[in-house]
């Protein structure tokens, strides 16, 4: 939901007017690297936030690839799987995926 938010400037919940500073948008690819690169670089890991040889291998596998998605639907999105440190640490169960 939070990046749906900062791709639309809408409340992802429908609501009538929720509009809010939509000049203040940002686009999905900025916000994604917000979530990813920025967020390794702030935790001063090497390699965080990339998959490369030698980085941690913290990952996420999504239910669809979010650059194709409507941007209104984007909090629909599922995590499906979370690696951390190359282990899953987390599987959806059957019925969510």
């Amino acid at each position: 939901p939070a990046i749906e938010v900062a791709v639309t400037r809408r409340d992802p919940d429908g609501v009538a007017g929720s509009e809010l500073n939509v000049d203040q948008a940002l686009d999905l690819n900025t916000i994604l690297v917000a979530y990813t690169a920025a967020g390794g670089s702030a935790l001063r890991v090497p390699g965080a936030g990339s998959l490369a040889a030698g980085a941690p291998a913290d990952f996420i596998v999504l239910d669809t690839d979010p650059r194709g998605r409507d941007p209104r639907l984007l909090s629909e999105t599922r995590v499906l799987q979370t690696w951390v440190a190359g282990a899953l640490v987390y599987a959806a169960p059957p019925e969510a995926r």
